[in-house]
């Protein structure tokens, strides 16, 4: 390697400037400066420009369905779908006869009740080899609903007991149990978390609870077999599906009161509340149609969509623009049996039309939709498979066998 030139310190200079003659440096010495200053060790110079990293996007969470096989009453299996990949990460053993399940609000556990044990399962899906917690309920619970929007609580609809049932999160133990109308079959907590509904099969009416002090505060008399409920996403009215009456009842959630009871199709089964349309759809299993009702306007009765037979269960994409039945095809609406249905309607919700119908396992009875609108899971209960379904071009792009025979309820972590 050369050698550098030192060359002296320049002089220090007074407070006072001198003007001096200006003189130019030789040729030979300037050309010398430049040479030092643009190498170094015999290298020449080249600037190097260093990417600075642009932060990256937000990881993606992933968004796992849980569906849930009832095995004919004996222990079931709860199958945990990567809606993403669309595979089967994991089975987790649960109790008898599992009907039901749901994710803990802030929280990536799952409860499962289990109707013929009188139990609740409690494991964390994402985590391959989770120990399954086990809640024992009292004997003759029954119990076939699981919901909440409170932090630190779940709630049980317990059918055989007439009672709902308040467990900690805490320390998975129930806390207290509520005397409710007979036959509790559904629940919904509003989104404040100061009132739940019970919706009791048996007697037609729905229990209004305050959370505050786990007390019946209003029974609401409504039609005949209420089974299902929803709510609007203003948090001021609930709907009520009843099935033995055909109808659908509008609760004012500040009065408690009935305030509209509309016709709908033959043995309304199930319903969902549209929030980006502001829509009520309503599964008529008997007539083998989806009512649609504006819920800005009361409840007004836009169109009647004629769809497969018996359809069972029904998600709407959050984006707004389609909305999903499945056709369970059962000659039986209320037990669900003789069935033999093969399909999903695919209902656009600008025209009202089918836009597709997209075949799938057999008698398929439940189904839910991920929260980027891009993935709709099915729950095909007599050939005990799981279909996924990619919105893009509504097709079923995988098939999956279930945990144990019987898949017959799926929910979606949001």
């Amino acid at each position: 390697m050369g050698k550098h030139l030192e060359h002296p310190a320049p002089p220090v200079q007074s407070s006072v400037a001198v003007r001096k003659p200006r003189r130019r440096a030789p040729a030979g010495i300037a050309a010398a400066l430049a040479w030092v200053l643009l190498s170094g060790c015999g290298e020449a110079y080249r600037p190097v420009a260093n990417p600075v990293p642009k932060p990256g996007g937000d990881p993606q969470a992933t968004r796992v369905a849980v569906v849930i096989s009832n095995n004919n009453g004996s222990p079931g299996m709860a199958s945990s779908i990567d809606v993403s990949g669309d595979t089967n990460i994991g089975n987790f053993l649960v109790g008898r006869s599992p009907v039901h399940a749901a994710f803990l609000p802030f929280s990536s556990q799952v409860l499962v009740a289990n109707k013929n044990d009188d139990s609740l399962s409690v494991f964390s899906p994402l985590s391959l080899g989770s120990t399954v917690t086990i809640v024992t309920l009292p004997a003759g619970s029954a119990p076939v609903y699981l919901a909440s929007t409170q932090f630190g609580f779940m709630y049980v609809a317990n059918s055989g007991t007439n009672s709902v049932g308040v467990v900690t999160t805490a320390s998975f133990a129930l806390q207290t149990s509520i005397p409710v109308g007979r036959t509790p079959v559904a629940l919904l907590q509003t989104t404040d978390a100061t009132v739940l509904y019970s919706v009791n099969k048996g007697d037609g009416t729905v229990s209004a609870i305050s959370t505050q002090n786990n007390s019946v505060v209003a029974t609401i008399p409504v039609g005949s077999s209420p089974v299902a409920a929803a709510i609007n996403s203003d948090g001021k009215t609930l709907y009520v599906a009843n099935q033995g009456s055909g109808t659908v009842s509008a609760i004012n959630i500040a009065s408690n009161s009935v305030v509209a009871t509309v016709a709908s199709g033959a043995s309304p089964n199930f319903l969902i509340f549209d929030s980006s349309r502001r829509r009520l759809y309503v599964a008529n299993t008997g007539s083998n149609t989806i009512s649609v009702f504006d819920a800005d306007i009361g409840l007004t009765l836009i169109k009647t969509v004629a769809v497969g037979a018996g359809p069972a269960s029904i998600a709407a994409l959050p984006d707004g623009t389609r909305v999903y039945v499945a056709n369970a095809g059962c000659t039986d609406a209320v037990n669900l049996t003789g069935c033999s249905g093969t399909t999903v309607s695919v209902i656009d919700t600008v025209s009202l039309a089918i836009r597709k119908t997209i075949t799938v396992g057999s008698t398929p009875v439940s189904l839910a939709a991920d929260a980027a609108s891009t993935k709709v899971v099915v729950a095909n209960r007599d050939s005990n498979t799981i279909s996924s379904i990619r919105t893009s071009d509504d097709t079923v792009i995988n098939t999956n066998a279930s945990g144990s025979p019987q898949p017959t309820f799926v929910t979606i972590s949001q």
